[in-house]
């Protein structure tokens, strides 16, 4: 974090960052909004190892904030998770194939 140039608050205050990580775990995505100038917004859904704890990739959903108001962040979580899912069995059904 600190060769990091972006003016963030996680940066000044790292606690913000673990409190991050914790809601991440708690509500399985995290939604970033007006975080920057442009009114950008995204959400992110991790992809975890065999372990359950190791983040080994992560989807992300990027639109304008008003797409990610409250009706739609949940519709939007529910398709992100969906994508994981998927993510998970093809990457099971892989691994069965090369056993």
């Amino acid at each position: 974090m600190r060769d990091c140039d972006a003016d963030i608050p996680e940066k000044k205050d790292p606690k913000l960052l673990f409190k991050g990580i914790a809601e991440i775990r708690e509500k399985g995505y995290v939604l970033n909004l007006r975080k920057n100038r442009w009114n950008i917004a995204a959400m992110s859904m991790p992809l975890y190892g065999d372990d359950g704890r190791t983040v080994e990739a992560a989807l992300s959903i990027i639109g304008s904030a008003e797409d990610f108001d409250a009706p739609k962040a949940e519709k939007l979580a529910g398709i992100l998770r969906k994508a994981i899912d998927e993510c998970k069995s093809d990457e099971s059904s892989n691994q069965e194939s090369t056993l």
